[in-house]
């Protein structure tokens, strides 16, 4: 509803311009038990990086002030451990759980490729995930069949294909690139 990515364009409208709409539509925004609430198996933050540590001004800020921004879920069926699965908000949901306070979703019937756009826009305009976590991403969105090649992803995101092609290719090189975008976001 009020996410922005660049150009001031919701995250809603960006997909709907830009993807077929059958599949996109807004449930609600609501407050839930955190511990009802998995992240989907396709999110990008590497697990290892979120611990109290490096979310000490979240953990702070929603202790004072509660949670503003809700995380984007879709709701599991049949699934008698989990009701949401998150498409992002891997962050969030460690805060709240970590507080032991409820976590609020804005729930959306996406399919997996509106999932995997919606995913990078939020992560670019947030704590943005490292180079190597999102080199590990397009692999993985290519590998599970959620897209049919680079420039597929590319034109989806609306990068340059070499954009696409050179975290791919550093990603798959490891060595020195992980060990230094691990270590930094901020790359």
């Amino acid at each position: 509803m009020g996410d922005q990515c660049e150009g001031g364009a919701s995250l809603a409208r960006l997909l709907i311009g830009h993807h077929s709409t059958r599949s996109l539509t807004l449930e609600s925004i609501i407050s839930v038990n955190p511990f009802r609430c998995r992240m989907w198996d396709m999110h990008d933050r590497l697990d290892s990086h979120i611990t109290v540590e490096t979310c000490r001004d979240e953990i702070d800020s929603v202790s004072k002030h509660g949670q503003h921004l809700p995380t984007l879920s879709r709701r599991l069926h049949g699934n008698s451990d989990y009701d949401f699965e998150l498409i992002y908000g891997a962050r969030r949901l460690f805060i709240a759980q970590h507080l032991n306070v409820p976590l609020l979703v804005e729930i959306k019937a996406l399919s997996d490729k509106q999932a995997l756009i919606a995913m990078d826009i939020e992560n670019r305009v947030r704590k943005d995930i490292s180079p190597y976590e999102r080199g590990l991403s397009y692999l993985l969105w290519l590998r599970y069949g959620h897209f049919d090649s680079q420039d597929d992803i590319a034109s989806s995101l609306r990068i340059s294909a070499s954009q696409v092609s050179r975290l791919i290719n550093w990603r798959s090189s490891g060595g020195g690139y992980r060990v230094v975008w691990e270590s930094s976001g901020d790359l």
